[in-house]
């Protein structure tokens, strides 16, 4: 829709309440209604992905692997219900509403960003996440992450270990989360992405 349809709408905080311009109560109450349903869907959407994640993992015999590769598989699942939950995804559905396109046009451009290594996507039974930790609040993406996604994707770094290092504190950056301190100090967190990209390629060379 062209933005000529819509009347301008101003929005301005008077005391203790707001009061919006171009808009009837009928419109605001019907806004607020979508936007409450919107939050219901995400907040399904995530608990029916974490029983997804448990069950694909529970479905394995863990009768039949060693004690530590149970424990390695329980680790994988706690850590990938904690991300699904708490760092937030998009899927090529509600990546299209954020970015006012199609899904098509979405999944589109996702694979091209994806080839580039400037984005990073996770499976989870068929279908494809986009973590929300790389893109902007536009729905593109986010220039500072991708400096540090850029290096790790090009060394082999997998979607669900590369989300988790970004929102999880690690000793090469004493504690620190890189999404976080990437804000403060881009230099700082750029080299801790590149040392590990260099710990992964090496690994790859000794394991070949």
């Amino acid at each position: 829709m062209s933005a000529e349809a819509y009347e301008p709408i101003q929005i301005r905080t008077a005391g203790n309440h707001v009061e919006i311009d171009g808009l009837n109560q009928a419109d605001v109450s019907a806004a607020i209604d979508l936007y409450q349903a919107v939050v219901q869907r995400q907040v399904e959407a995530r608990a029916d992905l974490s029983a997804q994640v448990n069950k694909a993992f529970a479905e394995q015999n863990l009768d039949l692997i060693s004690g530590e590769s149970q424990k390695q598989v329980i680790q994988n699942v706690a850590l990938r219900e904690r991300l699904l939950k708490e760092e937030g995804f998009l899927t090529y559905a509600s990546l299209a509403e954020l970015r006012d396109s199609t899904e098509k046009a979405a999944r589109t451009w996702v694979a091209r960003q994806r080839d580039r290594k400037e984005l990073f996507t996770v499976e989870i039974r068929g279908r494809t996440l986009i973590p929300q930790v790389q893109l902007t609040s536009a729905g593109d993406v986010d220039p500072s992450i991708a400096e540090l996604t850029r290096p790790l994707l090009t060394s082999g770094l997998g979607g669900w270990s590369l989300w988790a290092w970004l929102t999880n504190p690690t000793g090469r950056l004493s504690g620190e989360v890189p999404a976080k301190l990437v804000r403060t100090d881009m230099a700082r967190t750029h080299r801790a992405a590149q040392r590990y990209a260099s710990e992964l390629r090496l690994a790859q060379g000794a394991d070949s």
